[in-house]
């Protein structure tokens, strides 16, 4: 008959072997989730640059295209007015604009012309007709 304690080292030794080999599975699974968990933050990632990158061009190409028809805008604002027709009349269309200008060049009330300078020449300096600004 063989030796009790030769027994139970056998068990002990079968426990220690089973356990260590638990363990190492365990630590196995654990390093392939945390594989599995990287390459998805790296898909995720790559995805989420993908999507800014293509989203930086469309904002790119939307200040573009604001800034393509802001100039055609400035270019129609600066354009002269029609030439002068045979009976010299504005339509209402072109007074309406023509005041529109005189009014943003002119400023609020109260407020000095667009460019005056203070102590300016006044308007009427060269016209012998009426009477003299600041005179005596």
């Amino acid at each position: 008959m063989p030796n009790p304690w030769l027994i139970v080292l056998a068990l002990l030794a079968l426990i220690a072997v089973g356990a260590a080999g638990y363990e190492a599975g365990r630590s196995a699974e654990a390093g392939a989730q945390a594989l599995q968990r990287q390459k998805d933050i790296e898909v995720a990632y790559k995805a989420g640059a993908a999507s800014l990158a293509a989203e930086s061009l469309r904002a790119q190409a939307a200040e573009l295209e604001r800034d393509n028809i802001a100039q055609q805008l400035r270019e129609i604002a600066r354009a002269n007015p029609v030439p002068p027709r045979a009976d010299r009349r504005w339509t209402d269309d072109e007074r309406r604009l023509l005041e529109s200008r005189r009014a943003a060049y002119a400023g609020a009330a109260g407020e000095p012309a667009a460019g005056a300078l203070p102590g300016a020449v006044p308007g009427n300096a060269g016209d012998r007709s009426g009477p003299a600004a600041g005179g005596d």
